[in-house]
């Protein structure tokens, strides 16, 4: 009895998350996109900033 009530259990979990999965919206830009500019960008505009302050 207590292995089928954590099948039962796992199987309920299972479905739960399947239909979040399926409710909600997965995609996430902010994981794929650059967060900022790199060492590259602030190495070649690095003089605009000086010439400001």
């Amino acid at each position: 009895m207590f292995i089928s009530g954590t099948r039962r259990l796992a199987a309920l979990r299972d479905r739960w998350k399947s239909f979040f999965a399926l409710v909600s919206d997965p995609y996430r830009p902010e994981r794929y996109y650059m967060r900022g500019p790199g060492p590259k960008w602030r190495a070649k505009h690095d003089h605009r900033r000086v010439a400001q302050n």
